[in-house]
């Protein structure tokens, strides 16, 4: 089945339109998107659709600051346009799993009273009658009754008799909705503007859909998501790392003072390290997945409140709520960025949907969806997990472990060459080079980091090894360096 997204977005360029744009992909994946008045048109357009995850797209474009609808579809789906105007975009749509096909009429109405009259007759004539599904779906620009609409004038009602007569006329249903009441707000005046119709086909066919409201991000207009359920898949236990945005909590340094002790050895501080702050990212930093979903959840609570009528206190914490929101999102293209291991960010780009995709290939290089066991192929995920455990397990217990895989020699003359190196002092010098790269992973942090690096190196002098495996006084950025070390082991590398 197929997941369906209906935004009037008042202006594609603001960044808070972006970045609500990537949240909403990332959270309901639509596989089509139509999006109504981006207010930009050619290249702008261009680099727009270009970079979204769509492998397909159509568009209307804009006149000047107003109309416009872009189409965006994945793989999964097969859109064929087929009538275009200024306020609407029918095609049809098939998804490419075999399900069956149904046309989909993706409206932005005028808001010109005269153009929109000529858009009903023109919906009307594109009706495919009882036997096919049909669904329309976008910006209608009207409301059906009073209970659509609050505050504005007493004197107008706002009522669109010629909707409703357009709607009984082509036997179009209301397919209703689910969270907040209205999905346009400016000033005092509220209405439902944006809805989903179906004919009796579509309703009888497709009982399991649903329109959910969603947050209202980024425009006056909530976006309307027409979907099916569906099921996550299974995600296993991720491995330690540390994150950049933990040096923006006030409650960061003070935690590795207390958990990093210069009397023990290097290994022993770093599972000391890992395990506390395992807890005190998810107690007191919180995992930043969740701390975006309760601030969603949050923001929706008090959109319901709202509905209910006007409240000063609660309208000064959504504000404070979605900036708190857009922290946490750029927290999140940092994170991306580094799992990503690349160096955009430092030139400027925080898409974080690249980064996420760059990360994404290397995933699936090392994920391992089936294997060979007892003469057969496995693919159920716990049996595959319970198996690679005790393959390890086995491998590396003494019983199996074969002592002449590794000549005595080999490994003191291993031993030997290692010896001098890791003996040797960490100079300065050193570490001003490998935090210099380090700069580069955010752009945010350079300053407040070349401080604290500039106080750190002031009063070290020098840091040197002690006892061959602990460092004395080691500072966050020290940790740092081992996860950049692991990916230039990798063969990659941060910054120029």
């Amino acid at each position: 089945m197929v997941k369906i997204i209906f935004w009037n977005v008042q202006g594609a360029l603001d960044p808070a339109f972006e970045r609500s744009f990537k949240l909403m992909l990332q959270n309901q994946v639509p596989d089509i998107v139509a999006i109504f008045e981006p207010r930009i048109s050619g290249q702008a357009a261009d680099t727009f659709v270009r970079r979204s995850e769509f492998e397909h797209s159509y568009r209307v474009e804009a006149r000047g600051f107003s109309s416009g609808i872009w189409i965006m579809w994945r793989g999964s789906v097969h859109v064929d346009v087929l009538a275009v105007s200024n306020q609407f975009v029918r095609g049809w749509c098939a998804p490419l799993n075999g399900e069956r096909g149904f046309f989909i009429t993706f409206v932005y109405a005028s808001p010109n009273a005269g153009r929109r009259r000529e858009l009903w007759g023109q919906l009307r004539a594109l009706d495919p009658g009882d036997d096919s599904p049909w669904v329309v779906g976008g910006d209608l620009n009207v409301i059906g009754n009073s209970v659509e609409r609050r505050g504005g004038s007493d004197r107008r009602l706002g009522v669109c008799s010629r909707f409703c007569d357009f709607m009984n006329e082509s036997g179009l249903i209301d397919m209703g909705f689910s969270g907040a009441r209205f999905t346009w707000s400016r000033g005092n005046l509220s209405q439902r503007l944006d809805r989903c119709l179906c004919n009796v086909a579509w309703y009888n066919f497709f009982a399991s859909f649903e329109v959910n409201h969603l947050l209202r991000l980024g425009s006056d207009h909530r976006s309307i998501l027409l979907k099916s359920t569906s099921e996550r898949s299974e995600r296993g236990n991720r491995p330690f790392r540390y994150i950049v945005a933990w040096n923006d909590h006030e409650d960061f340094h003070r935690m590795l003072a207390t958990t990093w002790s210069p009397d023990k050895p290097f290994s022993e501080n770093v599972s000391q390290f890992q395990v506390a702050y395992c807890k005190w990212n998810k107690e007191v930093f919180g995992h930043i997945e969740l701390r975006k979903r309760h601030i969603l959840a949050r923001l929706k609570g008090i959109e319901w409140a709202l509905d209910l009528g006007a409240n000063p206190y609660l309208e000064e914490l959504e504000k404070a709520l979605k900036r708190d929101l857009d922290l946490v999102l750029s927290q999140e293209e940092s994170l991306w960025h580094q799992k990503a291991r690349d160096n955009w960010i430092a030139k400027g780009d925080r898409n974080t949907r690249f980064f996420h995709l760059a990360t994404m290939p290397r995933r699936k290089r090392n994920a391992i969806q089936s294997l060979i066991i007892d003469g057969h192929w496995v693919s159920d995920q716990c049996r595959l997990r319970e198996h690679a455990v005790a393959f390890f397990k086995n491998l590396f217990s003494s019983e199996s472990r074969d002592p002449k895989g590794v000549s005595n020699t080999e490994a003191a003359h291993i031993c030997n060459g290692v010896s001098t190196i890791m003996q040797s002092s960490v100079l300065v010098s050193e570490i001003q080079e490998r935090l210099q790269r380090l700069w580069h992973v955010r752009v945010r942090y350079v300053d407040r980091t070349r401080n604290a690096v500039a106080d750190m190196l002031a009063k070290l002098g020098r840091c040197t090894l002690v006892q061959g495996d602990s460092f004395r006084h080691p500072p966050v950025e020290v940790l740092a360096l081992l996860e950049a070390d692991k990916q230039q082991g990798e063969g990659r590398t941060l910054g120029p």
